[in-house]
């Protein structure tokens, strides 16, 4: 248990420091999972981009984007704030990557506690019921 607590704090989200950059494209291909993700052509440059939805509050964006020129700041390959066709689509969880380094941080840790919480209480119902059957049930020698 202390191990998967040591590994989440210990961890690096690759936001603190980065950049935040500023990109316009078209919608071109979407996936769908806990984490989204969006493929998006440059239309200055033609390339290809894919970046997901870690650091946004849930939203149908993906599927309101699909074929739409969209605008969009990002941090690493996550997106923070997007305008499809100029209306606001989607609200960060930060805007900073110093500040989205220390929420995905915390997210993290929060589902690490969840897990030793649940862990120790299935060791201490266990426990408990092991007592209670012994009790009902003393061994003769």
């Amino acid at each position: 248990m202390l191990v998967v607590l040591m590994v989440v704090i210990s961890r690096s989200y690759g936001y603190r420091g980065a950049d935040i950059e500023v990109m316009r494209g078209v919608a071109v291909h979407q996936t769908t999972g806990n984490h989204p993700k969006i493929t998006l052509r440059d239309l200055d440059s033609g390339r290809l981009k894919q970046l997901d939805s870690k650091l946004l509050r849930p939203s149908d964006l993906f599927r309101k984007a699909q074929g739409k020129e969209i605008e969009l700041s990002f941090v690493g390959s996550s997106i923070l704030h997007c305008k499809v066709e100029g209306v606001d689509l989607c609200s960060p969880m930060c805007l900073s990557g110093n500040e989205c380094e220390e929420w995905a941080s915390a997210k993290e840790t929060r589902k690490a506690r969840l897990f030793v919480f649940m862990w120790l209480t299935v060791a201490v119902v266990s426990h408990v019921m092991l007592m209670m059957n012994s009790r009902r049930h003393p061994r003769s020698l």
